[in-house]
């Protein structure tokens, strides 16, 4: 016999289904139930046109750089002789990471380095009283606080001793910071930069007051003790009136911000490849220099482009200017291999006549503008 359910009752039943039905499935949320209603909530509203929505951002891999290898950096590819034929003074910003540098040929600078300093103190190494705060500072600031963070696969610094760990020399930090002979000792057996000190003078000017210099171009740097920029560059042909004015208003804006601005400088050396130059290659009639009868027969093999990159920072402590120079080669053969060969031949014929005389021009120009013009 079947009985017949009446409707009420069958309502009641279905209602009952469905409430255990909802309720089943939210106690198998991790979350109430709470988790499986965003996506029902998510597209009612984009197909109200109130949602955009967007596929879930996929979790970006860290990539590990490899540890700083200075044998497998080459040196800068600068060739200023690009921009920068004339006296100018060419000032550019730079990250203050890039102040010091270091490449491949970083271990023969430091044996090429240390030996000048050792046999020419008197030459290379400038502390006076004025100096003596600003140079400790310096110190401070390359060999504590930039080159072991910078260069952490070449330098370790462990409480007051720094390790050299590509030397395998140790240094005494606390000590150094202390000395500041030891200072610049210190300094030119760890990089390759030399420093000169500008102190403020009190008078609104900077004057040149300690340094360590071991390949200058040309540069007597005991002579020029007391100097203000200006001063220094006087023998310079076109300076003072082109860009002294330019020089000592961009020198008092300097600001203590950790601001590293560099320019460059550049020559031609055609007698051999040594750094150490206290005569330099430029000409000094006031010094006695004349002019040869007749170019000099030059050997392009022992010709090289030497270049300069000049930084300079205000150390906040002192307000002393940091005149850093690194120095680079570049064989006459390798410039006319990479195709500057031409560009470089016009930058030197537009040389004004006293600049090219000063940049020493009649004593090597017949050789050299025939190899580089590829003449020869």
């Amino acid at each position: 016999m079947i009985t017949t359910i009446p409707p009420w009752l069958a309502a009641i039943f279905v209602g009952v289904t469905f409430i255990v039905t909802v309720l089943f499935k939210n106690l198998r949320s991790p979350n109430n139930g709470r988790e499986s209603l965003k996506p029902v909530e998510a597209n009612e509203k984009a197909e109200a046109g109130s949602l955009n929505l967007k596929p879930e951002p996929t979790v970006a891999t860290s990539v590990v750089a490899p540890p700083f290898d200075f044998r497998k950096e080459p040196p800068r590819a600068y060739r200023p002789f690009k921009t920068r034929t004339h006296v100018a003074m060419g000032i550019e910003k730079v990250p203050q990471s890039d102040w010091i540098q270091m490449d491949w040929g970083y271990l023969d600078r430091l044996n090429e380095r240390v030996p000048v300093m050792e046999e020419n103190p008197q030459w290379t190494i400038g502390v006076n009283e004025i100096s003596a705060p600003a140079i400790l500072e310096l110190f401070k600031e390359v060999m504590i606080d930039h080159v072991p963070k910078h260069f952490p696969s070449m330098f370790r610094l462990d409480g007051d001793i720094l390790t050299n760990l590509i030397t395998q020399q140790t240094f005494d930090v606390e000590r150094a910071s202390k000395d500041p002979h030891l200072a610049l000792r210190t300094l030119c057996r760890n990089v390759e930069e030399d420093f000169y000190l500008m102190c403020p003078d009190g008078q609104g000017d900077w004057r040149l007051q300690g340094y360590i210099s071991c390949f200058p171009g040309g540069f007597d740097g005991p002579s020029r003790v007391g100097m203000s920029f200006r001063d220094i560059h006087l023998p310079v042909p076109h300076y003072e009136e082109r860009i002294a004015n330019g020089v000592d208003k961009f020198v008092r804006r300097m600001k203590v911000d950790g601001q590293l601005v560099q320019r460059f400088n550049w020559s031609l050396q055609c007698d051999g490849k040594d750094l150490w130059r206290l005569d330099g290659n430029n000409f000094y009639p006031e010094k006695g220099h004349t002019l040869p009868d007749e170019a000099k027969r030059i050997d392009i093999d022992q010709s090289w482009l030497r270049y300069e990159r000049q930084t300079l920072k205000v150390l906040p402590e002192t307000g002393a200017i940091v005149f850093c120079v690194r120095l680079y080669m570049t064989s006459l053969r390798d410039v006319v291999r990479e195709g500057n060969g031409i560009e470089l031949a016009d930058a030197i014929d537009s040389m004004p006549e006293k600049l090219g005389l000063y940049k020493m021009r009649p004593f090597w120009e017949e050789d050299v503008m025939a190899f580089l013009r590829g003449t020869v």
